[in-house]
């Protein structure tokens, strides 16, 4: 290998390690890319994907990785089928958005996902290992630290929380969507160096699979899913779950097909059983989910209903509403804001954002949201807000 490719490779690694080890800041103030998000993974992956590609290492190591390739292909095939096929009979002026965010949200991080394993396969196996793990090291630490501050903060240090609030602007943007997301500090729950706790728990995924990876020859695994346990608890995040769940499966995947090979029809026999319960289990905890889930779509549909009446000139029906959309989380909110923002008879002047909040205030103004994160959703779509036709403005 001559001097160039050997400098291109250097550099590559440089941007997979630090790419890996910023992972956390999300939302980060020190630079603008119009075309990017504000992360710096985006740039230092970019940036290392071309040198890559210049070094040449990556010719010969395809073959390698054809089954890695495959799938990666497959998946980018169904996400791109399927969000074709959602847009069919949507208005024209919102797909180029969804297009948009499916390439910066998914297509790009699925590129750098295949640019890190082939790049590390071109390494020699102990250095390509240390280099990923001193990366994932960095990332873990600095988001426990931060973590073990707020858990402080959040049992009445104030001095601690003070300090956390004055450093936020050295590495997150704060209030920049919807007039207070992120917010300076999360009230009783802990997010790390990342712009909330959902974020957390799939971004810290990689952390808890190698530390899962590491001791499951022993029992320190069990250390560690305490660990994560206690951390999800603290963030207050149904995701922290699922996170944990995936982490299992890709830290007992290699475990479980030896196994398999082995002592096939025990081990099939076992995990028909234990998926048998697990769906049982499943079914038993999301069951009361679903049923207050229907309370969202009756709210949903009278929202609908007054707005289409206020705009055909009728005299509306005030919306029937709850507070099931706040008693649902963030997913009640979302599906309320798609059904306004993507029906196949769009509510007027609700443009090509997703969240019409704008709208959805209007007729919401007749509930009294509580305090919460929920609540500011509601609060900050009346910072400029129009009536809806057939209201009155404030």
């Amino acid at each position: 290998m001559d001097r160039f490719s050997r400098l291109c490779l250097w550099g590559s690694m440089a941007c997979a390690f630090l790419s890996l080890a910023l992972l956390s800041f999300d939302v980060f103030p020190w630079y603008e890319v119009p075309f990017m998000p504000p992360r710096p993974m985006y740039p230092l992956a970019c940036a290392g994907m071309l040198l890559f590609l210049l070094s040449g290492r990556w010719y010969g190591h395809m073959r390698e990785h054809r089954g890695l390739l495959f799938l990666w292909a497959a998946l980018l095939g169904c996400s791109v089928l399927s969000t074709w096929l959602g847009l069919q009979g949507v208005p024209h002026n919102i797909a180029p958005a969804v297009w948009l965010r499916l390439a910066r949200w998914f297509i790009v991080p699925f590129c750098f996902l295949l640019w890190w394993a082939v790049m590390f396969s071109c390494l020699p196996s102990s250095c390509g290992k240390r280099l990923f793990q001193a990366a994932l090291l960095v990332l873990g630490l600095s988001n426990l630290a931060h973590i073990v501050l707020e858990i402080l903060a959040n049992h009445g240090a104030e001095g601690i929380k003070n300090f956390l609030v004055s450093i936020n602007p050295w590495f997150r943007m704060e209030c920049i969507g919807h007039g207070w997301w992120p917010p300076p500090y999360f009230t009783d729950r802990v997010r790390g160096l990342f712009a909330e706790p959902s974020h957390m728990a799939f971004g810290l995924l990689p952390v808890l699979g190698l530390l899962l990876a590491k001791c499951a020859g022993n029992r320190l695994w069990l250390l560690g899913g305490a660990g994560w346990g206690i951390v999800m608890w603290q963030s207050k995040v149904l995701t922290g779950a699922v996170a944990f769940l995936l982490a299992c499966i890709m830290a007992g995947g290699p475990g479980y097909m030896a196994a398999l090979r082995r002592y096939s029809p025990r081990v099939l026999t076992l995990s028909c059983v234990l998926l048998v319960l697990a769906g049982a289990g499943g079914w038993t905890l999301l069951q009361p989910k679903f049923e207050r889930f229907g309370a969202v779509e009756q709210e949903t549909d009278s929202i609908l209903r007054f707005l289409e009446d206020s705009h055909a000139g009728l005299s509306p029906q005030c919306p029937e509403l709850q507070g099931a959309l706040e008693q649902n989380g963030s997913l009640g909110i979302r599906y309320a804001c798609t059904r306004l923002g993507y029906g196949r008879r769009p509510v007027p002047r609700a443009g090509n954002r997703i969240l019409s909040a704008r709208i959805l205030l209007a007729a919401a103004g007749y509930m009294q949201p509580g305090a919460g994160q929920r609540a500011a959703w509601f609060r900050s779509a009346g910072q400029g807000r129009q009536a809806a036709p057939g209201t009155a403005a404030e």
